[in-house]
C-alpha cells in the first residue's frame, strides 16, 4: 500500500504534505492521520492511497 498527502495553496501551487502524514495497518485496516497547522483561506489538503488489488 502506498500513501501521500499533497497541500494546495491559494494560488495553485502544491507542495507535498508527507512530513505531517504518519500510516500504520491495525489488523486489516490502515489507520492514517494527516495534521498540519495555520491553513490559510482556500488552501487544501489531499490525501491519497492505492491499494493493491486481486487480479479479475
Amino acid at each position: 500500500m502506498r500513501c501521500e498527502a499533497t497541500e494546495e495553496d491559494p494560488n495553485g501551487a502544491e507542495i507535498s504534505a508527507d512530513d505531517d502524514l504518519v500510516w500504520d495497518y491495525d489488523g486489516d485496516d490502515a489507520v492514517m492521520t494527516l495534521t498540519r497547522n495555520h491553513l490559510r483561506p482556500n488552501q487544501s489538503l489531499t490525501l491519497r492511497w492505492d491499494v493493491p488489488h486481486e487480479p479479475a
